[in-house]
C-alpha cells in the first residue's frame, strides 16, 4: 500500500480459517493505520480528527482477491457503481478510528486506462492510498515519489502462461523463454519484462505490450504464445 509525497501466500500453504481471518483483520488495521499516519506533528484537528473522513483507495486492478481487507472497511452493505467502477460506503464500527467515516475503493486496470496508480494518485489528491507493487514504485520513482506504508502481501502474484503442447519452455530454466522465440504478451510498462530483457532471458522482439487482461486473444490463437 503506497501514500504519496507497496502479494498472495506461497502455494502449497493452508491456514485454518481462525489464522485467515487474524491476517485479514490484522491487513485492515494496517489500512486504517496508514491513512492515519503524519509526516508531521500537530496535524490532529480540533475534533480529534486526524485521519481524512472519507478514505479513498485506487486498487491497480478490478476487484480481487487480493484486495479484500480494502472492501473489508465496508463489508457488504456499500454501493457499487459501474460507471465510476468504485465501491463505497459508511466505514465499518470495527474500523472507525481516527475520523474516518467513509470509504471509497476504487478500480485499477483498464478502470483507469491502464495508467499506473502511483501517477493517478499524483494527478488526483482525493486518493488516500493505492496499490503500488514496490518494483513499480521504484521504476517510477524519478517522476512521481511514493512512500510505502503497508505491505498487503508477501509475494508478488505475477504469472507467464503458456500451451506446453506447442511451446518447449522449462519453467524451472527461464533460458528456455528466449529460445522458444515465443511472443510473449504483457501489460504495458511491466518492469519485470524489462528485466527478463535486460537479463538476456528473453529478446525484446518477442516482447507484445499489448495484454488488456482478458483470453481475448489467446482463445482464438489457441494459445500459440
Amino acid at each position: 500500500m503506497i501514500r504519496t509525497e507497496t502479494p498472495p501466500q506461497p502455494s502449497g500453504t493452508i491456514m485454518k480459517n481462525s489464522i485467515r481471518r487474524a491476517i485479514g483483520l490484522a491487513i485492515v488495521f494496517a489500512f486504517v493505520a496508514a491513512a492515519c499516519g503524519s509526516d508531521s506533528e500537530g496535524s490532529e484537528s480540533a475534533d480529534g480528527a486526524v485521519c481524512p473522513a472519507n478514505l479513498v483507495i485506487q486498487t491497480d486492478w478490478w476487484p480481487e482477491t487480493e484486495h479484500g481487507g480494502s472492501y473489508q472497511l465496508i463489508g457488504a452493505d456499500g454501493t457499487s457503481d459501474g460507471n465510476l467502477f468504485t465501491y463505497s460506503g459508511p466505514i465499518q464500527e470495527q474500523y472507525a478510528v481516527g475520523g474516518i467515516e467513509t470509504v471509497e475503493v476504487r478500480a485499477g486496470g483498464d478502470a483507469i486506462e491502464f495508467s499506473p496508480v502511483q501517477s493517478v494518485m499524483a494527478t488526483d489528491t482525493d486518493i488516500t492510498l493505492g496499490y503500488v507493487n514496490t518494483d513499480d514504485a521504484i521504476y517510477g520513482s524519478p517522476t512521481v515519489a511514493v512512500t510505502g506504508v503497508a505491505t498487503t502481501l508477501e509475494i508478488n502474484p505475477q504469472i507467464l502462461m503458456w500451451d506446453p503442447a506447442q511451446l518447449d519452455i522449462d519453467r524451472n530454466d527461464a533460458s528456455t523463454l528466449g529460445a522458444s522465440g515465443a511472443r510473449v504478451l504483457h501489460f504495458p510498462g511491466v518492469t519485470y519484462i524489462d528485466w527478463l530483457i535486460a537479463e538476456g532471458f528473453i529478446d525484446a522482439s518477442q516482447s507484445d505490450p499489448n495484454y488488456g487482461g482478458s483470453p481475448a486473444e489467446w482463445i482464438p490463437s489457441g494459445g500459440d504464445y
